[in-house]
């Protein structure tokens, strides 16, 4: 984001909003879920059970630290069940890339899996699965949009988190909720429920969570324009995020103060608050969080006429994402490069714009690997539909059968032995 204007950043503010659920929903299963196992663990474990609980502990991890692998964590786990035929692995793995799905804007896709994830552990009342999937069915439609739907969904998996026996996802979908009803300006009940989320996960003591939740009270003030409370929220969030010594969080407290003081109109404050994001970001290294820091604080400084400043960040953030191939932050940082060399330097806004193609064809070609490899997932997803319909179990659960076996041959043998008395 790089605020040349009211406009550009209350549209920043609204997909900052937008994405919050997706950081949120995996909260307390972080908390509770111990990750001492790699990915290469997962792969080499032939246990079913073994390798479906390290992919829940793995995908929760990479939720948020990395969706490429959380894709790959389903992927992988998806075709280890279909060869078992073992219908455990298959819906997990449908949870799994369903939550992906949702969160990689194809939420129909990731829709699907999770209502088949839902049926299962529905008919298995597993209340703390179903509790999580709700959860993400109602970040699916939020994402689409349909607030009302989401909320709906967010309402049904608090209604089964009173059933959950996991004390860290009963309330896991109230923030997500508030958010829901913000976007609808139901203001009052929004905060209500940011309210309840904060007390609740201060008493389990998630400390680092409680950031969370001032985060979402935050952006109810600017979404009321009540500037200083937003501040005053978002001071919180920094203070909570120290006191876990969170680089990530205080670059994100940060960021939004700076958002709030530049639409408080004081320029140099929300200057000082994107320098200040941009210096904990980099020691978080998250790469695309560092591009879009160098992206903010770039911004502050053009909107200020702080040209060869603001082009000097601009150059160093689109460095980091050449260097890494993050190919949508660098055509972030081309535009506003090109934007910057406007009627200032006429040679560089032509190698800024060669820069521009040769990047956007890499992203297509990007593209096209990605789409590749989903025609492959999706061969996976019929076979395992194909399992499915076929009624066929795994030996792994196949005792409900040896049982009703043995109870089937003890009525005839007990009929056989009345016949015999008579």
């Amino acid at each position: 984001m790089y605020p040349c204007n009211r406009f550009r950043v209350n549209m920043y503010i609204k997909l900052l909003l937008l994405k919050l659920p997706s950081l949120l929903i995996t909260v307390f299963l972080l908390c509770s879920a111990a990750f001492g196992q790699s990915y290469q663990d997962f792969v080499n474990e032939t246990d079913v059970d073994k390798k479906c609980r390290l992919a829940d502990e793995l995908s929760q991890r990479y939720m948020i630290l990395d969706l490429d692998s959380m894709k790959m964590t389903g992927e992988h786990l998806l075709a280890f069940s279909n060869k078992k035929q073992n219908k455990k692995g298959i819906n997990l793995a449908y949870y799994i890339l369903g939550d992906y799905f949702t969160r990689t804007a194809k939420e129909q896709k990731g829709l699907e899996l999770l209502r088949e994830a839902k049926n299962h552990y529905l008919s298995n009342q597993d209340y703390n699965k179903i509790t999580r999937i709700y959860n993400a069915i109602g970040i699916a439609y939020q994402h689409i949009g349909n607030y009302k739907e989401a909320s709906k969904w967010y309402k049904h998996s608090l209604k089964y988190g009173e059933l959950a026996s996991d004390e860290y996802v009963t309330n896991m979908a109230l923030i997500n909720l508030a958010q829901a009803q913000q976007a609808m300006e139901e203001y009052d009940a929004a905060i209500e429920n940011a309210e309840k989320y904060k007390d609740w996960v201060m008493k389990l003591g998630a400390f680092d969570f409680v950031s969370n939740a001032f985060a979402v009270l935050g952006s109810i003030a600017l979404d009321q324009e009540k500037y200083d409370r937003a501040v005053y929220y978002f001071e919180q969030c920094y203070k909570f995020a120290e006191k876990m010594d969170d680089n990530a969080g205080k670059g994100h407290a940060y960021t939004n103060i700076g958002i709030a003081r530049y639409l408080q109109g004081d320029k140099e404050a929300s200057e000082e608050c994107f320098l200040k994001a941009l210096e904990y970001r980099k020691k978080v290294r998250h790469i695309s969080m560092l591009c879009d820091a160098y992206l903010n604080y770039g911004g502050i400084l053009f909107e200020q006429q702080k040209q060869e400043e603001a082009i000097k960040y601009y150059k160093e953030g689109l460095r980091v994402a050449q260097q890494h191939k993050k190919y949508s932050n660098e055509i972030e940082l081309l535009e506003a490069l090109k934007e910057a060399y406007t009627g200032y330097d006429d040679k560089q806004l032509v190698e800024v714009s060669k820069m521009m193609e040769d990047a956007t064809t890499h992203l297509s070609k990007l593209n096209e690997s990605q789409e590749k490899l989903d025609e492959l997932l999706t061969l996976e997803l019929r076979e395992s539909e194909r399992i499915r319909k076929s009624g066929f179990v795994s030996e792994n659960n196949k005792w409900p059968f040896y049982v009703g076996a043995v109870i089937l041959l003890a009525g005839v043998f007990f009929v056989a032995l009345r016949k015999k008395l008579t």
